[in-house]
Parts: C-alpha cells; structure tokens; sequence
C-alpha cells in the first residue's frame, strides 16, 4: 500500500512540474524579430496572434526573463515593443498599434451661419459641450465617429479616422423639422400624400393603395382629394371648385402640357413609376406660377442616381410597361427610361371593352371587338441626371404621348365611312439647379412643347379611290418658354423667392369640308402670344408661430399688348395645440382656353379644341378666389373645414364648361362660385377612413341670354360624398371608396313641333333647369406585395381592381339632337358611366 501511495504522489508531482513549465515561459531574445518571438511563444501556450503584417515586420525585440506566465509575458512584449494585445477569446489575441492622445477641436454653425451652444459632442464615452461661440475641444484615443448632439439640431455623426492630428473642423447642423402635427398631415387619405397648408404633395412611388385602381394613376389619385371633382368619369378631366379642366396647369418637368390622357382621358398618360413627385394646388398658388386661373399640377420625374441599375415592369389589362433607372458615372451621371403601350392591338380585355362602351356611347361609331385593334396609345419617357457636384446639377427631359384612333364601317349601299384621329403632345425640358451659397440657390429652366390634333372623316363610294366627302380638324400648339428662379434665405425663417419669365405660344385651328362639287372653310385661327413675366414672393414659416407667404406677379400679353398684376397670399397659424387657421387670396390671368367646337356633330369625341384670347372673340379669363380654412389634428385624428370663394370673369357659351342651346353667338359672361369642403380622417391601427363632403353653388351669367338671368352652370355638383376606407394586413392593402354627388344640370326642353319641311323646332326651358339622377358608385382594390426571390432585391406585386362595384346605371349627360336621318328625328343623347370593369395587375421590380 506504502509503495502505490509513493508511486502515485511522485507521479502527481511530475505532472504538477510538467504543468508548471509549459505554463511559463522563459525568454532568452535577443535582437530576435518579433514575428519569430510571437511563432515560438503560439506554439509554447497553444495561443493565436493577429495582426496586419506590416505592423510588425521591421521590430526586433531582445528581452531575458525566466519562468513567466502568459500574463506576465504579454505585459514584457507590450513594454518592449509599444504594441497592444488584446486578448478576444480563450486562445486568440489582436495586436493593434497604440494611438497616440488625439485632440479634436471645432466649430459649430448652423445653416445660417449662426454659432451653435449648447451641444453635446461625444467620442465614445468621452464628451463634452460646445461654448456660445459654437467651439468644443475633446481629447480621446478613440478614432471611429465624433456625435454631435442638440435639442433643434439633427444629430450628425463624423468620421474621425481620416482626420488629421490637431484638426479643426468646421460643421454645420441642419435645424430639426419639428412641425406642429396639424402643419403638415402626412398619410392624407392613404400613405404617400401630404397635406401642406396650401398644396397636396403625392409621391407616386410610396403611394398606397387607391380604390378602384391596380397602379397609383397621378390624376385620379388627385380626385380623392376635396374639392376635386370629375362628374363625366374621367381620369384627366379635372373640374376644381368650380373650374373646367383647361384652367388647371400642368406641367411634367416643367414642360406645359395640353393633353393629358389615353382612351379619350380614361387613363392620365403620365407614367407614376419614373414621377416622384407630385404638387397639386388648388389655392394660395405661388407667384412663381400663372397663366392659368383653377389649380396648378406639378411633376417631376425622377433626380437619383442609383448605385446599380433599378428597374421595373408591369403589366394590366390595359397596357403594359417598363422602367429602368442607369447609373453611367458613380454618384454624377445617370439615365431614366421608360415605356408604356396599350395591349388592344393584342389582346382585347374586358377592361377595355368597357370603356370603349362607354366612351363611343351614342357616337356614330358602334363598338365591335375588331374594330378597336388600333384603338392604341402609348408614351415614352427620358432623362438624363447628371450632378457634378453636391451644389451643382443638371437635368434633360423627354416625354411623349399618343393616341391614335381608326375606324371603318361600310353601308349597306357599300358606301365607306372612315374615321382617324390622332393627339400627340411631346416635349423637351433642360433644368439647372445650383447652390450658389447657404443663403443663395437658383434654378432655370427652359422647355419645348408640342401639341397636335389631327381627325379626318372620310366617305368613299364603293373603294377609297372614290372618294365623296372629306371633312378635316386641325389644332396645333407650340409653345417655347424659359424661366429663371432665385431663393435668398436670410436665415431660418425668412426668405425670398424672385425670378423671371418668358413663353411664346403659337396656337392654331381649322375645319376643312370637301366634296366632289365643293371645297368648305367651316372655321380657322391661328394665333400667337409672347408672355413676359415677373414674380416676387416673401415667406416667414416659423412652425411655432406663423406661416406667411405673400407675392406679386406680373404678365405681360402681347397679344393683348396688356400687363396684368396678380397679388397672392397664403397666411397660417396654429393656435390652442392642436388647431391651425389659414386664409389664402389670389388673383389670375388665363390666355389661351379651350372652346367647344361643333362643325362635326356627327363625331362628339375630342371635340375641345386650343385657342388663344383675342379683343373680338374670346376675352382673357381673369379669376379671384379667397379662401379660409380650419384644421385640428390630435390622436390620429384629423379633420379639416374650408370655405371658399371664387369670381371668374371672361368665359363665353363656346367654352368646355357650358354648351348654349339658344344660337351659335358668342356670349361673354361670367361665374360666381362659393363652395364648402369638409374632410375627416381616423386611423386605427392599421386601419384608415377617411371622410369628404363638399359643397358647391356655380351661377354662371351671360348678357341677353336665359332672360338674363344667371343660372348653374354645367361644373355645378351641389353635394358631393366621398368615402374612403383602407385596411392592410402584413403585404395585403384593401381599399373600398363610395362616391356619390348630385347630379349635373342640363336644359330640358317643354315642346319639340316638325316644321312644314319635316325638321323639329326644340323650344327649351330656362338653361340648367333640372338635374340628372343622383351619382353612385362604390370601387374596390386589392394589392398583394411579395418577394419573387428570396433573399434578394426582386419584388413582386399582384392586384386586383373592380370599379362600379355594384353595376349602377349612373347618368353622366344629357342633350339633345336631331337625327342625321332624312327622318330629322329629334333625339335625347344621355350618356352613362363605366359599367361594373376589373382589371389586373402583375408588377415586378428589382
């Protein structure tokens, strides 16, 4: 037993020396090179060093100490080599250089050069304030990111380890935007729209969904909003409080556009997925902007320049389409494209058999599934981005769009009636913005703008080379303008907008009838105006206390040799927490307009045509509107109330908004409207209603006609209900609106006698003495968004659309004619809306 005790105790005392020596190490180097020294001691304690190799190549170290634990060790090479190891696990340690104390120093600005105090600089753990001169000063051995801090500043991170020893920086900070909540309503009515207090902001790409629509459609997004109106159905004919659709601007990159639709204004033609951002004004309208008296609709397409390309493509049951974002130069220089078709030359879908139903309604030309193969459109879209500097850029835009119409039909006689008709309206823009200084920026502009429409009627005996009658329209614009734009800041509160502008436009029409025994001249005019104008505009937005915008524009005609001065106003101030108040006032002049024409009464589409002013025929408009509106915002709810005013001097019975049933006469007059719009919004998780009810009163007057008396005009829907609901459920949107308006005034006629001849004499009531039925509609949508590949950037989204949900016959307009029969019946022309249309929608991005 003695003997295995003795046996068992040398054994444990070996081990325990054993152990004890491969736990210390004995150093014996001298001038040894360190990588060599680090190799003998990985192998003595089973340890890893890691290190960047140039860090250690040229140090040699000597060093003679006996039995030392790694500990002990690590401080000897530490000492010896003024290096850090840092031990990162059981086995592993990091070599790093020792950083040297580094003082940083500096100065805070803020945009207005204005020293910043007050501010809390942080490096790492350290910190420290900056002094009323804005200067801070903080020494630390950390080189990753300096913070800076502040209570009306944003915070901005540094960078330190490009920074020199000693360095003094000089940083600016930008002044935190903190709105009061009911300034700026952001998600108005779905995600992607901004209320403002003069203007509604959309930005298309983040736009929610929209009832009754698979695709965000920029202008009948618009007509969600309150006091926008489009009583005939369409996407492009926007009647704001009270105004007809010629009297909104629209420029797309600053280029004015004259048409701005596809299927006779079904579908806007401006494509939503290169246009990123979208103004629309409908009061207290910048002194930046004229030449037309209703709302102003601002585009612009797309500024970024992606890191790679970014694209995406679509397709629904009316158009496909295609968009590509190109980097060419890193960060400077780029390129956006994009394409949009129609699918009717291949594929007829009930989508758009409705709305050819709807559009050819009571027109000559009857719907049959071949005849509308080249009932087509499409519109293409370029720019090119290039920004050579953060304070420097410049941008080139393309757009054009097209409609394109034919028709044939063959008597039973073989005669052959053939229509085509063509709208085309393209354009170019080039645009500089520069940053001149931090209170000084400017941007000019100038743009190229073509409009033409084309519709020949054709009559052919037997084969086109018998030609029996032709009958040609004309209108064509040209439109040339530049525009120069300068903001002053003189500091965060106050600043100056000015500038200068200059449009020439060249405005043409004709109606031409031609037979084998005649040659007819219906009508003609070709007219041309050069504008020059001047704008100045002071604004003081302090979000604590008042928003103020007061401006002055002057036009000068020189068709009318005439200058006019249009003072704008917009004030708002928030008051009790949660309440805002505004007023806005505004004068405006309009010179070219757009007048019904009837010289074809057997083709009723596209029958507004472009004209000019002129001291004989057609005044220029001239318009004041005045408006006060009342908001409160508080626990997601918002709710909004404006009145409204407006006076609109200059139209006559040949304008879009009003067809006289009395005579041919040319009859100026003039409106008066007042109206009321109410909105409501409630969020609820991720649930949103939203609730609008406007209310308008339109008299219109014009001398020695309706017995002189005033009387509604066609714009004028009295009441008029929309409400919204939208639900989403992880990657599922659903959205359900009911529209519902009173129904459109229209002259009804008390006795309809034949003549000795066989023609009907129409005696008509008072003009717009009765209403059409009240309007009803309920659309619905659904999207659904999801990852075509998994773990990368390819998305997907599939939607599903149904407008006029619950198929109700809603009457649109009435009128009355006789028939183009030898019969000389008298017929009563009532117009209905879409029937019950779906549509789909496949969309893929990348």
């Amino acid at each position: 037993m003695k003997f295995f005790l003795g046996v068992f105790f040398s054994l444990c005392l070996t081990i325990s020396v054993f152990a004890q020596k491969k736990n210390t190490y004995t150093c014996n180097f001298k001038n040894t090179a360190l990588k060599s020294a680090l190799s003998k001691i990985e192998d003595h304690f089973d340890i890893r060093f890691s290190y960047e190799s140039n860090l250690i190549e040229t140090i040699q170290i000597s060093a003679s100490d006996k039995d030392l634990n790694l500990e002990e060790l690590i401080q000897v090479l530490e000492s010896k080599t003024n290096l850090q190891f840092d031990l990162i696990s059981e086995k592993y340690y990091v070599i790093r250089g020792i950083q040297t104390p580094k003082i940083i120093k500096g100065y805070l600005f803020s945009e207005y050069k204005q020293p910043i105090a007050g501010a809390v600089i942080r490096v790492g753990e350290q910190y420290t304030i900056s002094n009323k001169f804005g200067y801070f000063q903080i020494e630390t051995n950390n080189f990753k990111e300096l913070k800076i801090q502040h209570i009306v500043y944003e915070t901005r991170t540094i960078l330190l380890n490009s920074q020199k020893k000693e360095t003094v920086l000089k940083l600016q900070l930008k002044e935190k935007v903190n709105q009061i909540p009911n300034i700026n309503i952001s998600n108005f009515l779905t995600k992607g729209i901004i209320k403002t207090s003069n203007s509604f902001v959309i930005k298309p790409k983040k736009l929610g969904i929209i009832p009754g629509l698979t695709e965000p459609d920029i202008l009948q997004s618009i007509q969600l909003l309150p006091s926008v109106k489009s009583p005939t159905e369409s996407a492009t004919k926007l009647h704001v409080r009270g105004g007809t659709p010629d009297q909104n601007l629209i420029l797309w990159d600053g280029i004015q556009m004259f048409h701005t639709g596809h299927l006779f204004g079904m579908v806007s033609a401006f494509n939503p997925y290169i246009t990123k951002k979208v103004t629309f004004i409908n009061k207290g309208t910048p002194a930046e902007f004229g030449q037309r008296v209703s709302s102003t609709i601002l585009m612009e397409s797309e500024k970024y320049i992606p890191e790679k390309i970014r694209g995406e493509a679509g397709i629904n049951l009316l158009n496909t389409d295609v968009a590509l974002n190109v980097p060419i130069i890193k960060n400077k220089l780029g390129i956006v494209v994009a394409n949009r078709t129609s699918i009717a030359p291949v594929f007829q879908s009930i989508t758009l058999k409705n709305i050819a139903k709807k559009t050819f309604e009571n027109t000559r030309i009857s719907y049959k599934d071949e005849d509308f193969e080249t009932f087509r459109f499409n519109d293409l879209n370029g720019k090119i981005n290039w920004h050579p500097t953060e304070n420097h850029k410049f941008y080139f835009s393309y757009i054009y769009l097209n409609n394109e119409l034919e028709y044939q039909s063959i008597s039973e006689n073989n005669e052959i009636f053939k229509d085509n008709l063509f709208t085309r309206n393209y354009g170019y823009s080039f645009q500089a913005k520069n940053k001149w200084s931090e209170k000084l920026e400017s941007e000019t502009s100038a743009f190229l703008s073509k409009y033409k429409l084309i519709y020949n009627y054709n009559v052919y005996q037997d084969s086109e080379e018998n030609i029996l009658e032709n009958y040609a329209k004309r209108n064509s614009i040209s439109d040339v303008g530049a525009k120069s734009n300068w903001k002053y800041h003189f500091d965060k509160f106050n600043r100056l907008h000015f500038g200068f502008e200059y449009d020439y436009k060249n405005v043409g029409y004709d109606f031409k009838g031609k037979g084998k025994d005649y040659v007819l001249d219906l009508d003609a005019s070709k007219k041309e105006n050069r504008t020059y104008a001047g704008f100045l505009q002071y604004s003081y937005k302090n979000s604590k206390f008042i928003f103020l915008d007061v401006g002055l524009r002057s036009n000068y005609f020189s068709l009318l040799s005439k200058n006019y001065l249009e003072p704008r106003i917009v004030i708002s101030k928030p008051f009790a927490k949660n309440w805002k108040v505004s007023f806005s006032s505004e004068l405006k002049h309009q010179i070219i307009s757009q007048i019904r024409e009837n010289a074809f009464n057997n083709f009723v589409l596209e029958n507004q045509l472009w004209t000019l002013s002129s001291e004989d025929k057609f005044p220029i408009i001239k318009s004041t509107q005045n408006t006060l509106s009342l908001s409160y915002f508080k626990n997601k709810w918002y709710f909004s109330t404006e009145f409204y005013q407006k006076k609109v001097k200059g139209i006559t019975t040949r304008t879009l908004g009003f067809l006289n049933p009395y005579d041919n006469a040319y009859h100026i007059g003039n409106s008066t409207i007042s109206g009321l719009d109410f909105f409501g919004q409630k969020t609820i998780h991720n649930f949103k209603t939203s609730f609008s009810y406007s209310f308008l009163r339109n008299k219109t007057y014009f001398e020695n006609l309706n017995d002189n008396k005033d009387f509604f005009a066609n714009t004028d829907i009295k009441h008029a209900i929309k409400w919204t609901n939208i639900y989403q459920l992880n990657k599922i949107q659903f959205a359900l609106l009911w529209t519902w308006h009173t129904g459109k005034p229209y002259t009804e006629i008390y006795n309809s006698n034949l003549t000795s001849f066989g023609a009907p004499i129409i005696a008509y009531d008072e003009i717009n003495n009765k209403r059409l039925p009240n309007y009803s509609r309920v659309d619905f949508s659904m999207t659904y968004d999801f990852d075509l590949v998994k773990k990368s950037n390819i998305k997907s989204k599939i939607g599903f659309s149904i407008l006029n949900v619950l198929n109700q016959n809603n009457y649109i307009n009435r009128e009355y004619r006789t028939s183009s029969t030898l019969e000389n019946k008298l017929e009563v022309i009532d117009r209905l809306g879409l029937k019950i249309t779906p549509n789909l929608l496949y969309r893929v991005s990348f």
